[in-house]
């Protein structure tokens, strides 16, 4: 099964991240793989192919993690890309949260890799993935895909709770990716969400 750690977003996020995405598919051309609203969420970490009997020590693990940390709210606003945006690989949209995500993000990692999983090598950056630029992309599909990433503006969205740390199956077909939720794993509560 092909796996990671992630939050889900509010419908009405999920709708205002679309209407960006249709601005910028329709900019930019055909230089980017988008994704459809409905699978945009915060990844915390990702797993990739892992064998089904492996599932319950994954679940532990993110029950430890949820248990320490009391639960949170971010904001999602501004756009960007990885590397950046001369050799742009991933469009993005920003998360503005407080120290709780990446306290929680330690954690699950660490309890992961206490349950025999491999650390993720790369710093944890939190984003969420828009889309993924097509290789190669040519000079003038690269100036028109810059110009329509500076030409939008994502104003931040509100604050968006992040009580339920859900573990997601991802899988891939012609059609794009399609998620299910596995398990879910409540924060401990807090009184103003």
């Amino acid at each position: 099964m092909r796996l990671f750690f992630a939050f889900s977003l509010p419908t009405p996020i999920q709708r205002r991240l679309e209407e960006v995405i249709n601005t910028l598919r329709q900019a930019s051309g055909g230089s980017a793989r988008w994704q459809p609203g409905g699978n945009i969420h915060l990844t915390l970490k990702f797993l990739g192919e892992t064998p089904a009997n492996r599932l319950e020590a994954l679940q532990n693990a993110a029950e430890i993690a949820c248990q320490q940390i009391s639960a949170f709210g971010f904001e999602v606003g501004g756009l960007g890309a990885f590397p950046n945006l001369n050799r742009p690989r991933v469009i993005w949209a920003g998360v503005n949260a407080p120290p709780e995500l990446a306290a929680l993000q330690q954690k699950l990692e660490a309890a992961c890799f206490e349950a025999g999983f491999p650390r993720e090598e790369k710093p944890f950056s939190p984003h969420l993935t828009l889309g993924r630029v097509r290789e190669p992309l040519g000079e003038i599909s690269l100036k028109t895909l810059r110009s329509a990433l500076n030409a939008a503006h994502l104003p931040g969205l509100g604050q968006t709770p992040a009580q339920i740390l859900s573990l997601y199956r991802s899988e891939l077909s012609a059609e794009g990716a399609r998620y299910s939720v596995i398990s879910s794993f409540p924060l401990k509560e807090r009184g103003d969400f």
